[in-house]
């Protein structure tokens, strides 16, 4: 997050990037008629969360749910609809402010498929300075402005993997269900859904 203009210029630079792929993948098939081909975009969904229940971190449980759409549900969005989402943060309104709509736009139905890549849950901490439990060489402490703190904190509960994370196949099955929600039934193109990635971790 240090340079964040840099960030947003790699993340426009791949969805120029993605449209082209696309392109050419349906040009390829189209000109030797060849059926559709499969073209699917694979993303990284981390599900954020709070330690405790939402109801006793009110803050941290808004903040975790900011960052679940504006994380997990933006590159998706645009692949599938050309848009961005708008709730909560206007995301699609900035875009056209900068003069990113046609190309949000061009992008709608440019893949058939989603890609799940799943590995861990992040919780959310605001104001919390204290050591994160983690102290593995895996260990994945994330600091955001205003105290905000997320980190991949291992959880007794659970068996880890040799990196230091929780092998939680409970945030698997939530990532799954809401993006099964979102995308699978969506009356616009339901599309289908493919777990790509969900490993171990291991040396």
């Amino acid at each position: 997050l240090g340079d964040l203009i840099g960030l947003l210029r790699v993340c426009v630079s791949l969805v120029k990037a993605h449209k082209l792929a696309s392109d050419a993948l349906h040009g390829a098939a189209a000109a030797q008629g060849l059926p559709t081909p499969l073209v699917v975009v694979a993303s990284n969904y981390i599900w954020f969360a709070t330690k405790t229940s939402p109801w006793r971190q009110p803050l941290s449980a808004t903040i975790a749910y900011v960052l679940n759409h504006v994380y997990n549900y933006a590159i998706t969005d645009v692949c599938l609809y050309g848009r961005l989402p708008n709730w909560p943060v206007p995301m699609d309104l900035i875009s056209a402010i900068f003069g990113l709509r046609p190309l949000v736009r061009s992008c709608a139905h440019s893949v058939n498929a989603i890609g799940v890549n799943h590995y861990f849950r992040l919780y959310v901490d605001v104001f919390r300075t204290s050591t994160p439990i983690m102290t593995t060489s895996g260990s994945l402490v994330i600091q955001l402005p205003l105290g905000i703190t997320l980190r991949a904190a291992a959880d007794g509960r659970f068996e880890q993997s040799e990196m230091g994370w929780d092998l939680t196949p409970s945030s698997l099955r939530r990532v799954l269900r809401v993006i099964t929600k979102r995308y699978r039934f969506s009356p616009d193109r339901p599309v289908p859904i493919h777990i790509t990635e969900s490993g171990c971790c291991a040396d």
